[in-house]
């Protein structure tokens, strides 16, 4: 006769674990104070986008025919770039629901 299978951890033993693998909450973050995304995510290739073709405003389906990228990883880009202050967008003129997007223009380095 096969032995008796263990019971399933429940779902408490499940998070009392989780959480005791999770780094304490004043770890450093991997890229603290980051001014700029890794080279090659869809991040850089959006800002790439708009800053080649400032100052031009582009359309969410605009970037992700452009990037290559899926449509959320398109928002998400454009969202950590507006928070940045490297994007800003514009209501659509066939929507206002949809956005346009343009790179925030440059300092001026002789300034």
């Amino acid at each position: 006769m096969p032995a008796p299978q263990p019971a399933p951890p429940s779902l408490y033993d499940l998070v009392m674990d989780a959480a005791s693998h999770a780094p304490p909450p004043d770890a450093p973050r991997e890229r603290p104070g980051a001014r700029t995304p890794h080279d090659g995510s869809v991040t850089s290739r959006v800002l790439l986008v708009l800053i080649e073709r400032h100052p031009r405003w582009h359309e969410h389906y605009e970037l992700m025919r452009l990037t290559g990228a899926s449509r959320g990883a398109i928002a998400w880009a454009v969202r950590y770039l507006q928070n940045r202050g490297l994007v800003r967008s514009i209501p659509s003129n066939r929507n206002p629901q949809y956005r346009r997007y343009q790179a925030t223009k440059p300092a001026d380095p002789a300034s």
